[in-house]
């Protein structure tokens, strides 16, 4: 297994200058670690085992093929829309981060972003995925034909003291 790359990069800060005293949510550039995968135990198989006497003869589909994994930092970013600071937080000076998984489509477009992880939980979550929504991306070319492609980001939300 490898381990995560490490990078020295800046973060980078959407919302007001540092100055301003505003605040501000960005990128995290912390390297994405994936869950560890389940392993399966006697019990799953007794399950599965019955779980497939008692299903129906499946019908031939296509072949669906999940999207690769790609850390945000290897997509090239055409427009990022800034999270909006929620009210009630900036008012109470709460701080925290979300971190989203979601589809980045053939067009460059995002699709079915998802919260993994946010510290508080529930507070940032609506504005973080609001404005992942709206972000776009170059389209990642695999094979001489535009594929889609899972990211994840962590938003920070800071307020500046």
């Amino acid at each position: 297994m490898m381990s995560p790359k490490k990078t020295t990069e800046r973060a980078h800060v959407f919302g007001a200058p540092i100055s301003s005293g505003h605040a501000t949510a960005g990128i995290d550039t912390r390297p994405y670690v994936p869950p560890a995968p389940k392993i399966a135990t006697a019990a799953d198989d007794i399950e599965a085992t019955a779980a497939t006497a008692r299903a129906p003869l499946p019908v031939a589909a296509a072949p669906r093929v999940a999207p690769a994994f790609l850390d945000a930092r290897e997509l090239e970013q055409i427009s990022t829309v800034e999270p909006t600071y929620p009210t009630a937080a900036m008012r109470s000076g709460q701080e925290g981060w979300v971190t989203l998984e979601f589809t980045v489509t053939e067009t460059g477009a995002v699709s079915d972003p998802w919260v993994t992880d946010a510290e508080p939980a529930d507070v940032f979550d609506a504005a973080a995925i609001a404005a992942v929504r709206q972000w776009r991306f170059k389209p990642r070319i695999a094979n001489g034909r535009a594929a889609a492609v899972r990211s994840s980001v962590t938003l920070r939300f800071e307020v500046d003291r």
